[in-house]
């Protein structure tokens, strides 16, 4: 049976780079990301393979759908990617995909100025926002006894070895051999930046 982990995150918290950077690891289904065609400005997973619709399908059928047959798999939940009740059914999520833990992307206090600026750069229609800089449990509805990561994105971005160090504990993978290079790939593809 699969083992799940369920990536629940705010807008700009960089959740769908996580599920994505996750899922490049060994035993996981590896994918794509893409320029988010709707916005033209944040990430996609190319062909939303590992984002599940929670209002359209099982997890059984949004597995099959998309032919994850692997150990293990970090998904994104749609529509609502924080998935908080009453709007999304969190128990649901948890129950079917067989999670054994949750991700949440958390922004560290030393990274709050960068995480801003890339914020307003993704969703310019919020600028000056700061909704995205609360995290779990604080800023969160639902309420679990499975193990949480508070994972930042934006350490793992910037090749912080103690942050990754973690993620592979909590996932219980082996490294990629060059997981900082991946990293600084995908950022710079995103934001024009080294």
């Amino acid at each position: 049976m699969i083992k799940s982990f369920p990536v629940l995150f705010r807008a700009g918290t960089h959740g769908t780079w996580l599920a994505w950077f996750v899922n490049q690891h060994p035993e996981f289904p590896k994918s794509e990301l893409e320029i988010n065609p709707s916005t033209q400005l944040d990430y996609a997973t190319l062909g939303g393979k590992t984002d599940w619709y929670v209002f359209d399908h099982s997890f059984f059928k949004f597995n099959n759908l998309n032919r994850l047959h692997t150990p293990k798999l970090a998904f994104k939940v749609m529509p609502h990617h924080e998935a908080e009740p009453p709007r999304t059914p969190f128990q649901r999520i948890i129950d079917e995909s067989n999670a054994v833990g949750i991700i949440v992307p958390t922004i560290k206090e030393h990274n709050h100025k960068i995480a801003k600026e890339r914020f307003d750069i993704v969703r310019p229609n919020q600028k000056g926002q700061e909704y995205f800089l609360h995290s779990y449990p604080d800023g969160y509805k639902w309420k679990t006894d499975l193990p949480v990561l508070l994972c930042d994105p934006l350490d793992l971005m910037q090749g912080v070895q103690e942050e990754y160090d973690k993620l592979l504990e909590f996932i219980d993978s082996e490294p990629l051999s060059d997981w900082k290079g991946i990293c600084a790939t995908t950022i710079g593809t995103f934001y024009n930046i080294s």
